[in-house]
């Protein structure tokens, strides 16, 4: 049987009265791809404590960028705050390992939803603080976090960054997917992925092996540098995490008067005792209507029962009822058509009173940028290409994290094989009484990732600097967050999986990764 995941709540809620009223404020950083599972993983360990106050932008703590926690009990600390500011898996690494302050919700701002996204509103009023520790996707040696460098900033000077404390707590899976246009049954390589990175194109012919698509193109879409799933898939086809390559920024017309076609588990939440009401607001339409299937007391997936009409944008989802909490959903409308695209600009350093461009401070070539948010992306991806000069059926083709390839599938695009193997479906833990439940045989993972055949996969961790461990009350948060990740919220135990791997894109070696 598997230990109670409310265990360490529940024993730091009977102790509070016994502990010391000293304020604590954990400060952290890291991957937006991670931002469920770590939002999850909290809430989870202050469940039942009622007196937490949260605030956080937008109006869903588990989609936002930037999230507050106060008046927390949690790994045995009382009177806790925790700030949380998603800047990026190798954001992460580079404000972590140089000591340098992040941008998270004031003191002063009042608890609940709708406060100030400081992430993306950098004039705003905003604490600043160097963060804890952050959670990332990826080695610190596939950053250039590491070491003395001037990549970052070179006008400043150089920056030394401190080899950070590395806590591996679970796995992310990637998939990857090609766009509306994309026939079934499409297989990637390692070399074609090279090929097609660097050249910024490929036949269709070179996934298909039929002459009737020689004519046919194939074009590179792509997350920015400051992604870790970026930097993942870099790894794992070869290309190398520091080499520029070639991606297009695409513009989509013919965007209005669209149907929803699919909804998207992005967080199952938990507790739920029943399906809750869907209901769709926004985007220019109207009549789209759904429903929830709930197993374990999560949500495990939905089904459109209306399509509506005359969206110009994605709806938003909101979960009502059933009991549960902290789930979170995405609608998928039908895309429009690419009209034109472009390979990414390049950014340099400002002139004059210029906007700096950079991302993360580093000048990059032509064709080395990408998609800051998944959104655009996802309207690339479930769109048809119709380019001057193109041909009918050209396609789009990217790597993409679990959930937001769903996404894409659900709104036309088509999943692409990795040398030969798919990822599969994703098993889930559920909770019953208090009790893990799991409903497959391997787990959270599934067969190929499992058993090694399937490799696009990357460690998830919470790395800390060795300053760290001087501070009880702020290492306790660290050690309980990690605990709570690496046994019940991580996309994939690590225990689920037969086989490890010492580096991004490594080699794939039999055994267990044993913290």
């Amino acid at each position: 049987m598997k230990t109670n995941k409310f265990f360490a709540a529940a024993a730091a809620a009977l102790g509070l009265a016994t502990m010391a009223n000293a304020q604590t404020t954990v400060y952290i950083a890291g991957a937006p791809a991670l931002r469920t599972e770590l939002t999850s993983a909290i809430e989870n360990l202050l469940l039942g404590q009622t007196s937490v106050d949260r605030t956080y932008n937008g109006s869903a703590i588990i989609t936002a960028n930037v999230v507050r926690w106060r008046n927390a009990t949690i790994g045995g600390q009382g009177n806790v705050t925790i700030q949380i500011n998603y800047n990026g898996s190798a954001g992460g690494w580079k404000t972590n390992s140089a000591s340098q302050q992040v941008r998270f919700i004031p003191d002063s701002a009042a608890a609940g939803s709708g406060a100030t996204d400081v992430l993306t509103s950098t004039t705003a009023n905003a604490t600043l603080a160097v963060p804890d520790f952050h959670i990332s996707n990826e080695y610190q040696d596939s950053t250039p976090w590491i070491g003395t460098n001037t990549i970052s900033f070179p006008e400043n000077g150089a920056t030394t960054y401190q080899s950070l404390t590395d806590e591996i707590v679970g796995i992310l899976p990637l998939r990857l997917v090609a766009s509306k246009a994309a026939p079934s049954g499409l297989n990637l390589t390692p070399q074609l992925a090279r090929q097609l990175y660097t050249n910024g194109e490929l036949r269709l012919s070179q996934l298909t092996g039929n002459q009737s698509d020689y004519a046919k193109k194939v074009y590179p879409l792509s997350r920015g540098i400051d992604s870790g799933v970026r930097t993942l898939w870099a790894a794992a086809n070869g290309i190398g995490t520091s080499t520029p390559i070639l991606t297009y920024n695409a513009t989509v017309g013919s965007t209005t008067n669209k149907p929803v076609l699919g909804v998207t588990v992005v967080s199952p939440g938990t507790g739920y005792t029943s399906a809750p009401t869907v209901t769709f607001s926004g985007g220019g339409g109207s009549g789209a209507a759904a429903t929830a299937t709930v197993a374990n007391g999560r949500i495990t997936g939905f089904t459109v029962t209306s399509s509506g009409s005359g969206y110009s944008s994605a709806p938003s989802v909101s979960l009502s009822g059933g009991n549960g909490t902290l789930a979170s959903a995405r609608a998928v409308i039908e895309g429009g058509t690419v009209t034109s695209h472009a390979l990414w600009a390049a950014t340099a350093a400002p002139v004059g009173n210029a906007t700096d461009s950079r991302i993360l401070g580093i000048s990059t070539p032509v064709g080395n940028g990408g998609y800051a948010t998944f959104a655009p992306l996802l309207s690339a991806l479930t769109s048809n290409l119709s380019l001057s000069g193109g041909n009918s059926g050209d396609i789009y083709l990217t790597v993409l994290g679990d959930s937001d390839a769903d996404s894409a599938i659900k709104g036309g695009a088509k999943e692409v094989s990795w040398n030969g193997n798919t990822l599969g479906t994703l098993g889930t833990y559920g909770n019953i009484g208090g009790v893990e439940n799991t409903p497959t045989s391997v787990g959270s993972a599934t067969p190929s990732l499992a058993n090694g055949s399937y490799d696009l996969w990357g460690y998830v961790r919470l790395p800390y600097r060795s300053n760290l461990t001087s501070n009880a009350a702020k290492y306790a948060v660290h050690q309980a967050i990690a605990a709570q990740l690496r046994n019940y919220d991580a996309p994939v135990k690590l225990g689920d999986v037969n086989v490890q791997r010492t580096a991004d894109g490594g080699i794939i070696e039999p055994g267990q990764f044993v913290p």
